[in-house]
């Protein structure tokens, strides 16, 4: 049976999004300390963040938001996308996918 998904709005998505960060900063940073423009990732000469994430992260970010919504990033999603919450959520409206849609095809 195809599990039934509801519609998310966008503030739940952004909740959603900046509870996960949170958790993957292990407590150091609470869900409301964390701006929708801020980096996520450091990147040499390019940016410099706070929350300091890794590839690895970036992974389980993405998995965090597949379960917790039903959307998936595109499969060429690169780290670009996931940059800041404004990315992660312009990527999602724009690009992602939920299970529901796939299953569909």
């Amino acid at each position: 049976m195809v599990e039934q998904l509801t519609a998310i709005t966008e503030a739940e998505l952004r909740r959603v999004i900046r509870q996960e960060i949170a958790r993957l900063t292990d407590g150091r940073l609470r869900p409301e300390d964390i701006a929708d423009d801020e980096p996520l990732f450091s990147v040499p000469g390019e940016y410099d963040s706070r929350i300091e994430l890794d590839s690895l992260d970036a992974l389980e970010l993405s998995f965090a938001i597949e379960q917790a919504t039903g959307m998936e990033q595109p499969v060429e999603a690169g780290w670009r996308l996931l940059l800041t919450v404004d990315a992660v959520v312009r990527m999602l409206s724009t690009h992602g996918a939920t299970r529901q849609d796939e299953e569909a095809v």
